[in-house]
């Protein structure tokens, strides 16, 4: 139900580094029907999205609005897990030790008692 939907999806975003003001009114809209499973997925999506882009660039940014709308048509069209080998695929075994670094700096950054 709506309430649900955006409860759900304001705790995670509530854990997410966002650029901008993203409507979570629009997001639940954009989620209707979906289960829960399928709307944090669609987050993390999202998520994965600006971690490809920052390992790419080198540019650090938060999660906008067009990386939710631009995985939610891929969600939508596809599935997530094609979206999922298609970015892994994109990716390449060249960019793996990147992403091990990406994300090694960005568990570094967070103070140990706020990680799981």
């Amino acid at each position: 139900d709506g309430p649900a939907r955006l409860d759900l999806i304001r705790h995670r975003l509530a854990d997410m580094a966002l650029d901008g003001d993203v409507p979570v009114d629009e997001l639940a809209r954009w989620t209707d029907g979906n289960t829960a499973a399928e709307i944090l997925a669609f987050l993390e999506a999202a998520a994965r999205r600006v971690a490809m882009d920052v390992i790419a660039s080198g540019v650090h940014r938060g999660v906008r609005l067009d990386d939710f709308a631009a995985c939610r048509d891929a969600l939508a069209a596809r599935g997530y897990a094609a979206w999922l080998a298609e970015a892994r695929h994109q990716l390449g075994r060249d960019n793996l030790e990147g992403m091990r670094e990406y994300f090694r700096a960005v568990l570094d950054a967070q103070p140990a008692a706020s990680r799981v």
